[in-house]
């Protein structure tokens, strides 16, 4: 196992280039982030640090931690971030991430407790539908709903191999069985239901948007940060107050081990967590909400019916992945797969 060291920032990280002139090399920042935010924030943080220049590695969030475990000896890489925390949790544990305290600390909501990765975005996990096919009361009040005979071949999900997000809602789907006593194997038997309502999967978020926002298929599940940007956009899709609450999945941040210290590595870490920019992630068109106990809240998350499911993301954390191959090898039509 790597043995992490603190990391620190070169003295003219902290106090920027007065003279404008180019960093020698860019930023490597791994990230599973949308382009959107992405380009937002290399725009904003390039503009308050002229010489800078952001070099954006875009990545799924399942395979940053492989990327990073491959390049362990020589580090491409300089931040990580964005992806489940319980990726972030197993990453420290094979020692790929450095320890770093931000200056929001205090602030902080779920951290590691050695400072090797904070978690910056909340995300709320829930059903997404269409809402002019179904009836008021035909939309699914709680997961178990999903599984309702009259939503047998209408239901369209992400692949879980191909999303962080997906790999995240069914563990915490198996997770809260197993934390009400039932073994992994009968969590998965929910999950094996589930399958049986499913037409097809997809690998792309947008063709889930698109084929719910069409009406070809008129239920899936996903987050609502998403799900509120694309009805900003004109799509006809709206989100459920599951009663038995929603997974809130965890963003995190974290500098990489053993990299060369970039002088504006802490200064980009401390941008994209900043309540400022926080303000602008959770604004239209993003809705993302941050972590901190001094940032803002959307209204769903003061509405009543808004409930936060209990997930032991630890426990997601050390059993995932294999829950995941169980799903994939006792469960998965993998002929559902769309091309």
């Amino acid at each position: 196992m790597l043995v992490a060291a603190r990391w620190t920032v070169p003295l003219v990280g902290l106090l920027g280039l007065a003279s404008g002139r180019a960093v020698a090399r860019p930023l490597v920042v791994y990230s599973p982030h949308g382009p959107e935010i992405l380009k937002r924030a290399q725009q904003d943080f390039e503009k308050l640090n002229p010489g800078v220049k952001i070099d954006w590695r875009f990545l799924a969030a399942q395979d940053i931690a492989g990327q990073l475990a491959k390049e362990a000896k020589q580090p491409v890489a300089d931040i990580w971030w964005g992806g489940p925390n319980f990726t972030f949790i197993n990453a420290a544990k094979q020692g790929l991430l450095a320890p770093y305290k931000p200056t929001w600390a205090k602030a902080a909501g779920e951290h590691d407790a050695d400072d090797r990765w904070y978690a910056d975005i909340q995300t709320p996990l829930t059903i997404l539908y269409q809402k002019s096919l179904l009836e008021p009361a035909a939309v699914p009040k709680d997961w178990d709903d999903l599984l309702a005979p009259a939503l047998k071949g209408r239901i369209i999900l992400r692949y879980p191999s191909d999303s962080g997000t997906m790999r995240a809602l069914f563990a915490a789907l198996v997770d809260r069985q197993v934390g009400a006593g039932k073994t992994a194997a009968q969590a998965l038997e929910w999950l094996k239901r589930l399958e049986s309502q499913t037409s097809r999967y997809v690998s792309l978020s947008q063709v889930m948007f698109s084929t719910v926002g069409k009406g070809a298929l008129p239920v899936s599940v996903w987050n609502v940060s998403d799900i509120e940007a694309k009805a900003h956009q004109g799509y006809p899709v709206d989100f459920v107050f599951p009663a038995s609450g929603m997974p809130v999945l965890l963003d995190g941040i974290g500098m990489v081990n053993h990299a060369t210290p970039h002088p504006f590595a802490a200064k980009f870490y401390e941008f994209v967590t900043s309540k400022e920019f926080e303000a602008v992630l959770g604004a239209e068109p993003y809705f993302r909400v941050p972590t901190r106990a001094d940032g803002g809240r959307p209204a769903y998350m003061k509405d009543p019916r808004f409930k936060a499911m209990a997930v032991d993301w630890s426990r997601v954390a050390a059993q995932g992945d294999d829950w995941l191959r169980a799903w994939e090898t006792t469960v998965a039509h993998k002929e559902k797969l769309a091309p």
